[in-house]
């Protein structure tokens, strides 16, 4: 179970009755509720099928995409710099 807890003045962590979505301080966490994140990040049933058709196409296309930036950049580059070869 996550606890809110925030810092005194002197530097402590107070546990506060806070629910966690209105917490300000830091979320103190057990070692099951890590083991649950972790589970649900691998459970094939956590993502829908438009997250994982999402996750694809940006797996796909950024690299691509970084691929022409670079491409256009090294064209430029080339174009302004072949003036001065002669």
């Amino acid at each position: 179970m996550a606890i809110c807890a925030i810092p005194d003045a002197s530097g402590f962590l107070q546990s506060v009755d806070t629910p966690i979505e209105y917490c300000t301080g830091f979320i103190l966490l057990e070692p099951v509720d890590s083991a649950n994140a972790l589970h649900q990040l691998f459970d094939p049933a956590y993502l829908s099928a438009g997250d994982i058709q999402t996750a694809f196409m940006l797996g796909m296309t950024l690299p691509l995409l970084a691929y022409l930036t670079a491409w256009a950049y090294q064209t430029v580059i080339n174009f302004a710099s072949s003036d001065k070869e002669y």
